[in-house]
């Protein structure tokens, strides 16, 4: 599974590129049957082998799944929200939402994502939303992410202020996206390319109503960008900058190296 994978650390944009896109189709088949997994995290993820290439991406274990009918107006389409495991459980959920739909699968997709680029890939040390409670994880999630806008938290049908600590405290909605994601990209900014980091947004959208879909995920020119023929054309024009042998024949490149000198350029 995806969490040896991760143990591994031997990840290059490229392997990275290869896992989300066949968490992606996984997700895309489940959910056009109207199927919520409801328990997508790293270890349900199972990869043929834990370095590049990835031949195979299977997501397995659908005990949690379920088939939602999702209304509002009809209290017996109401579901568990107190579901999944909770260091990948979707913002909505926290809020006390109980009509959720597919897209809480997505969340957990952009969180696997957000461990593959920050521990696998970056190498760092770091328990992401590891915590005990669904207090302190609304609390990593706004301190990463950003906290949801007043208009955010009713799309999300909040039925609790856990994530609302900014508007207690009179803070205005601009000024709350303003802040948004700004030490996330921090983190990354120079590390990996701008179009995953974009991806990495669209995934991590805290409404579930602004948050992309699979089918929409796989269509993010992150998926479309060659990234291993980009970095050929600038091989080709900067040889003197780049040691050959080491980026020509390693079957994982050395993106980190080659994105500080030659960061993608947006599609």
């Amino acid at each position: 599974n995806t969490t040896a994978y991760l143990e591994a650390k031997q990840q290059c944009i490229e392997s990275i590129k290869q896992v989300m896109r066949g968490v992606f189709y996984g997700l895309r088949d489940l959910h056009s049957l109207g199927i919520t997994h409801r328990d997508i995290k790293l270890s349900n993820i199972l990869i043929s082998n834990n370095r590049y290439p990835i031949h195979k991406v299977k997501i397995c274990d659908l005990g949690s799944s379920k088939k939602l009918v999702s209304d509002p107006s009809d209290e017996s389409t109401a579901s568990l929200n107190y579901i999944g495991t909770r260091a990948f459980r979707a913002p909505e959920l926290i809020v006390g939402n109980r009509y959720y739909d597919t897209k809480i699968d997505i969340w957990s997709s952009g969180i696997i994502l957000l461990k593959l680029i920050l521990v696998g890939y970056l190498g760092k040390k770091t328990s992401l939303f590891n915590v005990t409670n669904s207090k302190q994880l609304a609390k990593a999630i706004n301190d990463l992410v950003g906290e949801p806008t007043r208009v955010e938290l009713q799309e999300m049908l909040a039925t609790n202020d856990l994530m609302s600590t900014n508007i207690k405290s009179g803070v205005t909605d601009e000024e709350i996206i303003r802040k948004r994601f700004k030490r996330l990209d921090t983190q990354m900014a120079n590390k990996i390319p701008p179009l995953m980091i974009d991806l990495l947004h669209k995934v991590l959208e805290l409404s579930p109503k602004r948050r992309i879909s699979a089918e929409q995920a796989l269509k993010h020119p992150f998926f479309s960008e060659d990234f291993e023929s980009t970095k050929k054309q600038h091989l080709n024009a900067n040889m003197s900058f780049i040691n050959r042998t080491t980026e020509t024949t390693s079957p994982c490149p050395n993106t980190h190296a080659f994105l500080m000198q030659h960061p993608p350029a947006h599609n």
